[in-house]
């Protein structure tokens, strides 16, 4: 589960934000909204959510984690808030002199079979400048290892813990300045950085206003295939009132020409591929209508693949992070995703943590905990600037959404007066 997420000067980030899953002392929800990690003295929190206005730095937050996991996976990650090529270089905060010159930093803390770690790394421009991992397998850090650069010779310095083993120094010689060693040696088969890396890859990264969202050929075929996957997928699609009563895979065979240049005069060359496409079951009376996924709504579509992540969270205690979750989706939808989380049934420690304009959520009292509640705004330098509803210790009978939309807690956007300039009065208009 995680702990917390840090970020530095990342975008409209300028100075280190925080945030923390770590429960409060607040007994609500007890059984359903919070978990206690095995081996842990604190409770983690099973959802946040994350509001503020336009442009004060929601998406932001969210693209740090998805950027700190594409810098350690790169182009094995679709899922991300961003192509592969949208970032060669960490994108610094641009407002003042300072930031350009220093370095980005992303630290990721979680505890995963009753163990915590706490691996962090800087970037300056396409360079990686410090790198760590702590592990606590008790109250006192292992530092495994420290990845700093000399300021004269400008070349990596590493320092390793005696609990670290393995070929250490063959690991140091593969990474590049602009790769992370965690990264590099986990693929070069430590055992001891695997499971670091492995927990890292299984994060959910999503937005749902992409077009670009979409499964894998061999996730939705695993699924249909799995009589208890499909059942809890098709359970999840009727239960969000969709009029879908069956869902399979309809598999084409099509011929793909060859990418390889033929010679000159001879006839292309094609190959046949097999492809697996969704088709939903629609029931009116006695008649049953079949709709592929291209045919359903673009509210349809999104949830079908938010299905998958959702349920693929849940099942394996993932932490599914979604940008703008209300998106596409009705608010009574919204909550349910909310619900599937913040349940007795989620046993496992699945975490979402989303940003979201509806504050219709706010007052739902069996939605959230104060501590899950988290405001962005961007202070008087344009540096968004996160913070907990906790701040305020509003009293339980006050109305959070009346609060937050009056202003009580900052993050709302503040709306001039507007006149539209119509040109009557321009001459030659």
């Amino acid at each position: 589960m995680l702990v917390e997420f840090r970020v530095t000067n990342f975008k409209s980030i300028r100075d280190t934000q925080v945030l923390s899953m770590v429960a409060s002392k607040d007994a609500a929800f007890e059984d359903t909204h919070v978990l206690k990690p095995d081996g842990a003295s604190f409770r983690l929190l099973k959802s946040a959510a994350v509001y503020g206005p336009n442009a004060g730095g929601k998406s932001n937050l969210l693209q740090a984690l998805a950027f700190a996991q594409w810098s350690l996976f790169s182009r094995r990650t679709p899922r991300l808030l961003f192509s592969d090529d949208e970032y060669e270089k960490c994108p610094f905060f641009k407002l003042d002199m300072t930031s350009r010159d220093n370095p980005s930093e992303f630290e990721v803390s979680y505890v995963d079979n009753g163990i915590r770690y706490q691996y962090g790394f800087s970037i300056l421009g396409d360079r990686v400048v410090e790198e760590w991992l702590l592990v606590y397998k008790s109250d006192k850090p292992q530092e495994w290892f420290h990845r700093t650069v000399d300021e004269k010779t400008h070349e990596d310095i590493y320092k390793f813990s005696s609990h670290f083993k393995g070929q250490k120094e063959t690991w140091k010689k593969s990474t590049r300045k602009g790769a992370l060693f965690l990264s590099v040696a986990a693929e070069l088969n430590s055992k001891q950085l695997q499971p670091v890396y492995q927990w890292l890859l299984a994060l959910y990264v999503l937005d749902l206003n992409l077009n670009s969202l979409s499964l894998s050929q061999g996730i939705l075929d695993s699924y249909i295939k799995s009589e208890r996957d499909k059942k809890n997928l098709l359970n999840f699609l009727i239960a969000a009132d969709l009029g879908i009563t069956d869902v399979d895979v309809k598999t084409e065979i099509k011929k793909i020409r060859r990418s390889t240049a033929n010679k000159e005069g001879a006839s292309p060359e094609f190959v046949e591929r097999e492809y697996k496409r969704p088709v939903f079951t629609h029931q009116h009376g006695e008649i049953n209508e079949y709709f592929e996924l291209e045919e359903e709504s673009g509210g349809t579509k999104r949830l079908f693949i938010l299905a998958f992540y959702v349920l693929e969270a849940l099942k394996h205690g993932r932490i599914l992070v979604i940008d703008e979750l209300e998106s596409s989706l009705h608010p009574a939808l919204a909550r349910f995703v909310i619900g599937l989380f913040n349940s007795d049934e989620n046993k496992k420690g699945a975490q979402l943590i989303f940003s979201t304009h509806n504050t219709g959520l706010l007052d739902i009292k069996e939605t959230f905990r104060r501590d899950q509640i988290w405001f962005v705004e961007k202070n008087s330098s344009q540096a968004t600037v996160l913070y907990p509803l906790t701040d305020f210790s509003p009293r339980k009978e006050f109305s959070i959404e009346s609060g937050y939309l009056t202003g009580r807690y900052g993050a709302i956007p503040f709306v001039t007066e507007f006149i539209l300039d119509s040109g009557e009065n321009n001459d030659g208009a």
